[in-house]
């Protein structure tokens, strides 16, 4: 399916609510095709690291509050009961991160080399890029179970896993290819070549509008089509200082966000 931008008309900021950090922002649209139009960054590499909102109908970004560290968060995914839990790399720990208001709770160490995450149909799926394997995450512990080996080199990428399909998907910035991924193997089939050359990925799939959108080192937010592998530009500016990696779909609407 393909996306019909939302048409935001109105973004306003409200201070001192509690609840969603210290600010509420507001969304007004002619197409309320729901409350979830937008993604959510971590841009970790800022001199002030922040949780960026990007409006899928918008010009530019916003932040949502600052991340108490320049810690190397890459990458982010929703659960379903709209937990949004972190892959911290430097420190080998799974996250769970508020949005709103940018206060962290550690989960747990994965026991590995786990960079890349992304919802499963239990839980959390992730990717070992020390071990280039796939592997199903406790969300309550962090730590990660082996699956089974994904048969090529799985840096430089990202994860998306499509519900209604029940497909997981990877997009490699190192082979610049979709690839299908056995959720009982591990196994890594190569679909098809991108049309255009990424580096860093981030990918997810946006539930509400049954779309893939991906993002890398030019921070430009692209659709993609994964029948052929094309990349269309949005217009949208993502905000980041440097690369993005990651981008995370809502499953519920934010507090903080209306």
């Amino acid at each position: 399916m393909s996306h019909s931008p939302r048409a935001v008309l109105a973004f306003g900021l409200a201070f001192g609510l509690g609840g969603c950090g210290d600010r509420l922002l507001t969304l007004g649209g002619q197409d309320t095709d729901g409350d979830l139009d937008y993604l959510i960054s971590l841009d970790w590499l800022a001199d002030d690291p922040r949780v960026l909102l990007i409006p899928l109908g918008g010009e530019k970004s916003y932040s949502l509050c600052s991340l108490p560290n320049r810690e190397a968060r890459n990458s982010a995914v929703f659960a379903d009961d709209g937990r949004l839990y972190v892959a911290n790399k430097e420190r080998s720990v799974i996250e769970e991160l508020d949005p709103c208001g940018c206060t962290i709770r550690e989960v747990g160490p994965h026991g590995g080399g786990t960079t890349i995450l992304a919802p499963g149909p239990e839980g959390l799926l992730g990717v070992d890029v020390a071990q280039d394997s796939l592997v199903e995450i406790d969300t309550d512990t962090g730590w990660a179970e082996l699956v089974g080996p994904l048969g090529t080199d799985f840096n430089n990428s990202g994860l998306a896993w499509l519900p209604r399909e029940r497909r997981l998907i990877a997009v490699s910035g190192v082979h610049n290819s979709i690839f299908e991924i056995d959720r009982e193997s591990g196994l890594a089939n190569d679909l098809v070549a991108l049309d255009t050359t990424l580096g860093t990925v981030g990918i997810e799939y946006h539930r509400s509008l049954e779309q893939v959108y991906v993002c890398s080192d030019d921070a430009v937010l692209y659709t993609l089509d994964l029948a052929t592998g094309e990349l269309g530009v949005l217009p949208v500016i993502t905000g980041h200082a440097g690369l993005c990696d990651n981008l995370a779909a809502p499953t519920v609407a934010l507090p903080c966000v209306r």
